[in-house]
């Protein structure tokens, strides 16, 4: 066999053998889709938190970050109040600008998570959590409350997004 002949073979060999090392890895290593949506979710989480006072652009701008990871309606619902509403990323973005507008600090933490893909369509999960938000108003008001909380994630060209979230119990004041 002639040198430039073994190179070649031995050129293939290594893409062939980095190919299924890939494989192997995403498989084994990478990351799986409960494992992103959770990363989604703490970082909605820390990117709503928020100590002192923030420029209108920062506040804009930090609204934008977070309402990307919405899908283009998101569905509101409140069962204990009646209250149920469609709203558009732009209405998000409006809101969560509104909410940091009325705080100097806020702080959003969620723990017990659990996640429930659906099995005729794994392009759909259903996250049961609780909710913890503290804040201080700028009126000098401050609230601690928790929340048990239903969000629905929907997956749209390889990305999760929220497009859902109900509240359904206040655990407390």
């Amino acid at each position: 066999m002639s040198m430039n002949r073994k190179i070649f073979l031995i050129v293939i060999l290594f893409i062939v053998a980095c190919v299924a090392g890939f494989f192997v890895w995403k498989i084994f290593f990478g990351e799986n889709d409960q494992e992103i949506i959770q990363l989604r979710m703490n970082e909605v989480a820390r990117m709503m938190g928020k100590s002192g006072d923030e420029s209108f652009v920062v506040q804009a701008e930090n609204a934008k970050k977070i309402s990307d990871y919405f899908d283009d309606t998101c569905e509101m619902s409140l069962p204990k109040f009646h209250k149920q509403a469609k709203m558009t990323r732009k209405d998000i973005q409006k809101n969560i600008a509104t909410a940091r507008n009325w705080t100097t600090s806020l702080e959003i933490k969620f723990y017990e998570m659990e996640f429930h893909f659906q099995e005729d369509d794994p392009n759909r999960c259903k996250v049961l959590f609780t909710g913890m938000i503290k804040a201080k108003t700028k009126t000098g008001g401050s609230f601690e409350e928790g929340y048990d909380l239903e969000m629905k994630w929907v997956k749209k060209d390889g990305e999760w997004l929220i497009e859902a979230i109900g509240f359904s119990e206040i655990l407390n004041k």
